[in-house]
């Protein structure tokens, strides 16, 4: 990992940029102390908004299928909360 002062990358951040695409990491210092850092991208695999998403769709098409039609939607929404109390980002619905 390469550590450079903030002036220099002011005067060749095109080259650190290119760096940073080939997926070199590059430190940047200020005033002789560590402030920033350019990278590669790092693409996320799921989203948390996307996992909820499928998790949530997931114990819909479960309770439907174990319902079929009974539950009216509070009791629907009761039953989620229940199944979900634990899970990390179900917890709070």
């Amino acid at each position: 990992m390469k550590t450079i002062t903030a002036l220099e990358l002011r005067e060749d951040l095109k080259s650190i940029l290119a760096r940073a695409s080939r997926g070199e990491t590059v430190r940047i210092t200020y005033k002789n102390k560590f402030q920033a850092q350019i990278g590669p991208v790092q693409t996320p695999k799921q989203s948390n908004a996307s996992r909820v998403f499928a998790a949530n769709s997931e114990v819909s098409n479960y309770l439907s299928s174990q319902t079929r039609g009974k539950l009216d939607d509070l009791e629907y929404r009761e039953k989620i909360k229940e199944e979900y109390k634990d899970h990390r980002y179900l917890g709070n619905l």
